[in-house]
């Protein structure tokens, strides 16, 4: 990708070896870690990256990511999860994101179907390593964010419309139920932002109060560093575009470094183009303030991704089978579409790395 204009041109494919669901990088970007299903089972898979080409090579032996923890036993609390009363049992842990913790030593794995989230040691040499802790406190785990101290993290339980969050200790990566706030309308908690002052988190909502709602929605929360305690502040309405009345599925959100501009991504249907909606932060309030909703380029914008110098953004339009590159004013929020191009079979995730 040309840094200054967008354009897109190939590069190579590597090959997984089963379907992904996303990606995160180290710091140094020369490792990249991958969540995806080989065989009806869940892994994590480290791959070294050449940072001057861009090249990957597995690192390593793939964690595996079981349904249930390890000497668990049965579903609930602390233990994994098997299928309710009467359904089927789970097979696919799935799980949906890979977070560092501040100090980059321990790496989180929210499980969607198995509803627990995994902490993973991180080995010296960069590859995923043990299974050190679990919880499994709600329905669909899809997220987890650590506070800026590394004393908490913050859990969204999409199906129980929770967020719940437990004390982290940065030492064993052990978890510790600490508390949870429930959203005031039932609107899936799908992923979550914390703002750069660590005072503010954001959740973007994935079923936005059902088909008949007028608008997707963003909640904000205050968080206290010192306590964890994460409280409702206020809900912002995402926009639909005009005249498009159907499903709508809040899906992605990110906060520019410099804590100003927040974006989401918005799935819609599997036939409407998706959208990506900007809004202005207020640096007192933490109150968003809409600046523009432009058209994803493509079917169920899954996840994007912002350029460390937020000049960019990148988007896997699921449904399409394409990414859409975009250029962001640093100023205003404002998004203009620069290039788009088709890839992989149903990509899930888009993420930059710097050519050093």
């Amino acid at each position: 990708m040309n840094g200054t204009t967008g354009a897109l041109s190939p590069l190579g494919t590597f090959v997984a070896g089963g379907a992904i669901s996303n990606c995160e990088f180290n710091d140094a970007e020369d490792r990249m870690y991958v969540a995806h299903a080989i065989a009806g089972e869940g892994r994590i898979t480290t791959y070294t990256r050449t940072v001057t080409t861009g090249a990957l090579a597995p690192l390593g032996t793939p964690a595996v990511v079981p349904v249930v923890p390890p000497g668990a036993g049965g579903a609930g609390g602390a233990g994994g999860a098997g299928g309710a009363a009467g359904a089927p049992p789970v097979t696919l842990a799935n799980t949906q994101t890979l977070t560092f913790d501040r100090e980059r030593h321990f790496l989180a794995a929210p499980n969607y179907n198995a509803n627990n989230v995994y902490v993973y040691a991180v080995a010296t040499d960069g590859s995923v390593g043990a299974l050190v802790s679990s919880r499994a406190d709600g329905n669909n785990a899809h997220h987890a964010v650590f506070t800026l101290n590394n004393n908490f993290v913050m859990v969204p339980y999409l199906g129980s419309n929770q967020i719940s969050v437990y004390g982290f200790n940065a030492a064993t990566g052990a978890l510790t139920p600490s508390s949870t706030v429930t959203l005031p309308v039932m609107t899936g908690p799908r992923h979550i932002a914390l703002h750069p002052s660590g005072t503010w988190l954001y959740s973007i909502n994935e079923t936005s109060g059902g088909a008949g709602s007028a608008t997707g929605t963003i909640d904000l929360f205050s968080v206290n560093q010192t306590t964890g305690a994460v409280a409702f502040v206020m809900t912002t309405s995402v926009p639909l575009p005009t005249g498009y009345s159907g499903l709508k599925n809040g899906s992605e959100i990110d906060i520019a470094p410099a804590g100003d501009l927040l974006f989401v991504s918005m799935r819609l249907d599997n036939a409407a183009m998706g959208s990506l909606v900007s809004y202005m932060i207020n640096p007192t309030t933490g109150a968003l303030t809409l600046i523009e909703q432009e058209s994803s380029r493509g079917i169920t914008p899954r996840h994007f991704s912002l350029s460390k110098d937020r000049r960019l953004l990148v988007v896997g339009n699921q449904g399409s089978n394409t990414i859409a590159v975009f250029s962001v004013d640093p100023a205003t929020g404002a998004m203009t579409f620069i290039a788009d191009r088709d890839v992989c079979l149903s990509p899930r995730f888009a993420r930059m790395a710097i050519d050093q």
